[in-house]
């Protein structure tokens, strides 16, 4: 997430489910499969006599292609992240708008049960190539820690070593709350 609004009484987050740029290029490589297998299916229909059973995977690839795009172009209209944290009326709420990418829940809360600020660096495994092997990749993540209702809020998280952007939200939110920042 990243700011929105900033006051001295009021902040407010918002932000994509997955990540914007992750979206828009999972819509443009649903794009670009569907285009490919199109015109594969153009080229296989006009050297064979109609339709036949080689066409059939055809229809896989569009259907994979079509998946990607409408997964990154529904979360990219529609889906939103929003935390608003708000000093005069104590409260604050995490709104979840996300009918693909899980994001969390909604939730809504008071600012005094806000625990803490936290940035954790953890290491998680990844998938790895045809031979199943696996690779570790060092994830760091901002979160909002919450007591009622007992819930973390990611605020931020890389994989790519971007740790000052991660560390520069839980900073800001951090100083608004007038909380310490653990690490």
């Amino acid at each position: 997430m990243k700011i929105q609004a900033k006051s001295d009484s009021r902040l407010i987050l918002a932000g994509t489910p997955g990540g914007r740029l992750w979206m828009l290029v999972m819509a443009a490589i649903g794009l670009a499969i569907t285009a490919c297998v199109l015109l594969f299916g153009v080229l296989l229909y006009q050297e064979s006599d109609g339709l036949a059973w080689p066409h059939l995977p055809i229809g896989f690839g569009l259907l994979m292609g079509q998946a990607l795009f409408w997964i990154g172009t529904v979360t990219l209209l529609v889906g939103r992240l929003r935390l608003t944290l708000d000093k005069e009326t104590g409260k604050g709420e995490y709104l979840v708008n996300s009918p693909i990418v899980e994001a969390g829940r909604s939730c809504k809360f008071e600012l005094k049960h806000v625990r803490h600020v936290r940035v954790e660096a953890s290491t998680e495994s990844r998938p790895g190539g045809p031979d199943d092997a696996s690779f570790d990749a060092n994830v760091l993540r901002a979160q909002l820690l919450l007591s009622k209702p007992r819930r973390k809020i990611t605020l931020d998280e890389t994989e790519n070593n971007r740790v000052d952007r991660v560390e520069s939200i839980a900073n800001e939110v951090a100083t608004f709350l007038d909380l310490p920042l653990e690490n």
